[in-house]
């Protein structure tokens, strides 16, 4: 990558890196934690139903496959359309109507949804956690739908497509907050353990690397072979070097036998790992749980021990809107981004008048006042293109940190604002 230079080095690493970790901040649909229910009747405020006429948005999720399984994401997105239209007007006094496709997790799924979501000329396309989003952006792009994700991973997300929206940050949560809390810290060596494929090690040894250098904290990458059961000596090895913080970015496996290493080896510093290293319980399996750990997350799956005020108020709705809507369904996993994205939607074009098209639907998004992130734990959002350096549909550029309890619960999600510019991106 010699040949690329400045932002667009960055913008290429960062697309690798981000697409070997796959769904970062996206929990599991593990039930053995769900949110604290309320079920308060209150919550949901006074009923306010649509009375207009009836417009159709998509949402294009992966659905239930083999391995994965997606489906709770939509439930809580028809649920938080339910809401909607009956709590808040729907929008601009139109009933919404939810018209869902599932991509099978295959690209040619996706790419036919797309072309499903161009034949209903829908105003508005919705994606949360589907593997295949990239592929939808692109056959969508610039054809008329507004693209709403609430997460991305791809180089789709970098393109400054007009009409292209990305809530929530990977790439932050990934690089950039590890490295800006490591130099408050006074932490002034540190590494990364990653999957030693070309796609992880090359975006951390750029963009990683890169926000490391701004915050003046030397970063070792530890390449660890897919499958390595045992990285103590790699660990080790690091820890000889002078690493006082370890990051760990990859697929679950590698994060359980780092943390084990760590733990076995009594490290004390610094541990974090980004939402995909817990598939289930954070701390299932590790000799001392997850007590020392630190989650890096782009939004709030959740409800903490301990919030401000509108937390728990934003977490009261989401159950309350679930109970209703929703009975039965998991709270858990992706339910929160489904739930995040919808009500985003519906937050931003709550004074909306008149026929809503993929054009109101941009206009309303680059116009936009901050405002807080649904199920963000604090997070605020804003998509006129200035929150992010290295890509405009990013509507922010910041995250959270959560310490992780023995028992792998959550006592309070931090707010984390990044400050740090990458070198050539501004």
């Amino acid at each position: 990558m010699k040949h690329l230079n400045g932002s667009r080095r960055y913008l290429v690493a960062a697309t690798l890196a981000t697409a070997s970790i796959a769904m970062v901040g996206c929990g599991s649909d593990d039930d053995s934690k769900t949110s604290a229910s309320t079920g308060a009747a209150s919550a949901l405020g006074s009923p306010r139903a649509a009375t207009g006429s009836e417009v159709t948005i998509g949402y294009v999720s992966s659905g239930k496959g083999a391995a994965t399984d997606t489906s709770s994401e939509i439930a809580a997105s028809k649920a938080a359309v339910e809401y909607l239209n009956a709590y808040k007007g729907g929008i601009g006094g139109h009933k919404i109507k939810l018209e869902v496709c599932e991509d099978k997790f295959t690209p040619a799924g996706a790419a036919s949804c797309a072309n499903q979501m161009l034949r209903d000329e829908v105003p508005v396309v919705l994606l949360g956690a589907s593997g295949q989003g990239g592929v939808v952006r692109e056959r969508l792009a610039g054809k008329g739908p507004a693209v709403i994700s609430d997460q991305a991973i791809d180089a789709s997300a970098f393109a400054p497509t007009p009409g292209n929206f990305i809530l929530t940050n990977a790439v932050s949560a990934a690089f950039a907050i590890p490295a800006q809390t490591d130099k408050a810290k006074g932490i002034d060596h540190a590494a990364y353990i990653v999957n030693d494929v070309p796609a992880a090690t090359e975006g951390v040894n750029t963009v990683g690397k890169g926000y490391f250098a701004a915050a003046g904290v030397k970063l070792d990458v530890v390449p660890v072979p897919v499958g390595t059961a045992d990285v103590t000596p790699q660990i080790q090895s690091a820890i000889s070097k002078g690493a006082k913080a370890f990051h760990v970015v990859g697929e679950s496996n590698l994060c359980t036998a780092a943390f084990k290493a760590l733990q076995g080896l009594n490290f004390t510093g610094p541990i974090t790992g980004i939402t995909q290293c817990f598939p289930g319980t954070p701390g299932e399996g590790l000799p001392k749980g997850a007590a020392g750990l630190t989650l890096e997350a782009t939004g709030a799956s959740f409800r903490p021990k301990e919030g401000d005020a509108a937390m728990t108020r934003d977490f009261d709705l989401f159950d309350a809107v679930m109970d209703k809507y929703a009975s039965g369904e998991t709270k858990a996993g992706l339910a929160p981004l489904g739930y995040r994205v919808t009500m985003a939607l519906g937050t931003v074009l709550e004074k909306e008048t008149g026929d809503l098209t993929g054009a109101s639907v941009t206009k309303a998004f680059t116009s936009m006042s901050t405002t807080r992130l649904p199920l963000g734990a604090g997070l605020s959002f804003n998509c006129n293109g200035k929150a992010f350096a290295l890509g405009k549909p990013f509507c922010t550029a910041d995250g959270l940190e959560a310490p992780l309890d023995a028992d792998g619960s959550i006592t309070k999600y931090e707010p984390v604002k990044v400050a740090l510019r990458l070198p050539a991106a501004g």
